[in-house]
């Protein structure tokens, strides 16, 4: 699978995984490309995510929209206590996806990442990839809530 399309937007234009028929194929892909860039060993890369632009330093970095969060609150770019009025879900702003060598930082600190799974769908039968969020708060606490992130809710 070759990232690029003939109008040079798939890096610029925000992108729905959901509307991929494999989302796992293209984050491989993805890897792929970032590690011949970087010219780093493929299973020496990471994902990393962030909700403010430029935060990720990658080559490539995507720009991904209509995630959805369950279990827990999302407040200025991190996960927080839920609320008590707490929906279901809660639709994600815009997130930035990259891989990055395995050797560098996070882009947040570690004592404040939570890592994360991302299911296909509310079902949570297919993990997609696991990722390492912003937290505020306790991670055993996002643990036992069972918070997660969903490309879509079951239909």
């Amino acid at each position: 699978m070759c990232i690029r399309d003939r109008t040079n937007t798939l890096m610029t234009e925000e992108l729905a995984l959901s509307e991929l028929f494999n989302p796992d194929v293209f984050l491989n892909a993805l890897r792929q490309k970032t590690s011949r860039k970087l010219k780093v060993p493929i299973d020496g890369m990471k994902i990393a995510v962030g909700f403010e632009s430029g935060k990720l330093q990658s080559p490539f970095v995507v720009k991904v929209r209509g995630l959805l969060l369950q279990g827990c609150g999302f407040e200025s770019g991190r996960l927080v206590d839920p609320p008590q009025d707490l929906q279901e879900f809660i639709q994600l702003p815009i997130c930035y996806m990259a891989w990055i060598s395995s050797s560098d930082p996070d882009p947040y600190p570690a004592t404040s990442l939570c890592l994360t799974p991302i299911y296909y769908d509310s079902m949570r039968e297919k993990l997609l990839i696991k990722v390492q969020m912003p937290n505020s708060g306790s991670v055993s606490d996002r643990v036992i809530s069972g918070v997660a992130v969903l490309l879509a809710e079951s239909e």
